[in-house]
């Protein structure tokens, strides 16, 4: 370890950041252009302008030194990432090294003595040099695998014999891996191309809760959140990926004009119900306060798009209260997901379908439809006239 050895940026990473580099640089020389063909008018714009190109340059600037200063020293007895202030630390320190969750880039991260922890990102092209070094401490994540391999072998619960105990959390792993496949496609196809309509919402619906019973069912052998070198497996597209989803199809197609209070009580309930269910039957043996939290989140999320989808998606009762209400503006919001705005007298802005924002143009009217809500939760649907059955009642 006397030699000291540099360790530079992969190929694709200085790519990386030569493009990082290069588009500050064209954003501040398309301001001082702009600037030049359109004086400012006054002295804020003009130190607003200032601004910006000095923040661009100096971001610039910054990821320049990080792609031709950033490496690794390793040898000597130590390993430094230099560059911009990166970490340093004694080889002997080290105890023990584990893969981070961040996918990219990989992180190694280093477990010292104290208990600390260094993550080393794995962008810089290591050399057999390092991988050996690498080999010779502990893998935490190989421990931590092996040790719940024993202790699910040793569970009498699981079966009669260590070989059945091990057989099962095999077809457990089966299972997972094909309920996750179904988990992924239904809510990428929920969020994408929402049709046939209510057999995917239900899907989402449901998912979280079939999650918890097949956790329930297998006896401490599912978790629902996944970190390397975990032997359990994980059913996160139910857990987490389509409760996602199902409040991002809920914000999107469902406009609730009832009082945030009175969606915030039932949504608490649910999401609160589901968040203690979860963390009751997952078998997680390295869950952390930061994921049970995340967790707790997510399921009072869920808790917000089950209230809201079923209050409309199960409005059957009565007829809703429908307004004609005339068109004051319109606009379209790019992005991801193009939106379809009309500012509607007494009701302001709301999202609309593509085929209600062509055939409502400014100055002309649109049906304002107020559903009572299957839970008693007001939500507004806008149409056409055309394709209502408008009732006698006046524009606010």
């Amino acid at each position: 370890m006397g030699v000291i050895q540099r360790y530079r940026l992969t190929r694709l990473w200085r790519v990386f950041f030569t493009l990082l580099v290069a588009a500050p640089f064209f954003g501040a020389f398309a301001i001082v252009v702009l600037t030049i063909r359109d004086p400012p008018k006054d002295e804020w714009q003009a130190t607003l302008h200032a601004v910006e190109i000095a923040g661009l340059v100096l971001f610039a600037g910054v990821m320049t030194r990080v792609a031709f200063q950033h490496h690794i020293e390793f040898g000597a007895g130590y390993l430094r990432v230099s560059g911009l202030g990166g970490p340093s630390f004694s080889l002997s320190d080290i105890v023990g090294w584990q893969l981070g969750r961040a996918t990219t880039p990989a992180t190694y991260v280093f477990v010292k003595r104290d208990g600390s922890r260094v993550p080393v990102p794995a962008m810089f092209e290591f050399d057999a040099r390092y991988f050996e070094w690498l080999d010779s401490i502990p893998n935490i994540d190989v421990q931590s695998e092996v040790e719940q391999l024993r202790t699910i072998a040793a569970d009498d619960r699981l079966g009669g014999t260590q070989e059945d105990r091990l057989l099962l959390l095999e077809r457990v792993r089966n299972e997972c891996r094909w309920i996750n496949r179904v988990g992924w496609v239904l809510g990428l196809w929920a969020f994408v191309f929402p049709t046939p309509y209510l057999p995917l919402m239900t899907c989402l619906l449901v998912s979280p809760w079939f999650a918890l019973a097949y956790a329930w069912s297998r006896r401490g052998l599912v978790q629902f959140d996944e970190l390397p070198g975990d032997a359990r497996p994980s059913l996160a597209s139910l857990a987490l990926f389509q409760p996602i989803c199902l409040a991002t199809r809920a914000l999107l197609d469902f406009d609730v004009v009832a009082p945030r209070l009175a969606v915030l009580g039932p949504a608490l309930a649910i999401g609160g119900i589901l968040g203690m269910l979860a963390a009751f039957v997952d078998a997680s043996p390295r869950r952390t306060a930061l994921s049970r939290s995340l967790g707790l989140v997510v399921a009072l999320v869920y808790g917000w798009a089950a209230v809201v989808s079923v209050n409309c998606l199960l409005d059957t009762r009565d007829a809703p209260r429908i307004d004609r209400a005339r068109v004051l503006g319109r606009h379209i919001v790019a992005g991801k997901a193009r939106r379809y705005v009309l500012e509607i007298r007494g009701y302001g802005e709301h999202d609309v379908a593509r085929h209600v924002y062509d055939a409502a143009a400014p100055g002309t009217e649109v049906c304002a439809a107020v559903h009572p809500g299957a839970l008693g939760l007001e939500w507004l649907g806008i149409d056409t006239c055309s394709n209502c059955c408008p009732q006698e009642s006046s524009a606010k």
